[in-house]
């Protein structure tokens, strides 16, 4: 299915911003299981500009360890509160993970409270 939607894009990323919700989502399986990170990250963007009313939890989460994948700690941080937004800040993995990402961009002082709650 990956490489059906790749070719309807002539070969790139093009149909990311064209193809429809389950084509999008089909992507970032695809790219996932792949192990292509970058794309995989790419096809999250999409699906949160594209379709921002049908993103889940599980999105935000998927999404924010993609990010954190390739080294976009920002855009982890960000994606992953709106997960805790959503979910609740009482998720220990959620805040584990959030805790990790803060410390990783040497906020130490945040990352402590983060453990500490």
């Amino acid at each position: 299915r990956l490489s059906q939607l790749e070719a309807l894009g002539g070969g790139g990323g093009a149909w990311l911003e064209r193809g429809s919700l389950g084509e999008v989502r089909d992507g970032i399986r695809g790219y996932s299981l792949a192990g292509r990170l970058n794309e995989a990250l790419a096809a999250y963007r999409a699906l949160m500009a594209r379709f921002p009313a049908h993103v889940t939890r599980e999105d935000l989460y998927l999404g924010a360890m993609a990010a954190k994948s390739v080294g976009e700690l920002e855009l982890a941080v960000t994606w992953l509160s709106a997960h805790l937004d959503a979910r609740g800040w009482s998720s220990a993995s959620g805040l584990s993970f959030l805790g990790t990402l803060l410390a990783e961009l040497s906020r130490p002082h945040l990352a402590a409270r983060v453990f500490a709650a």
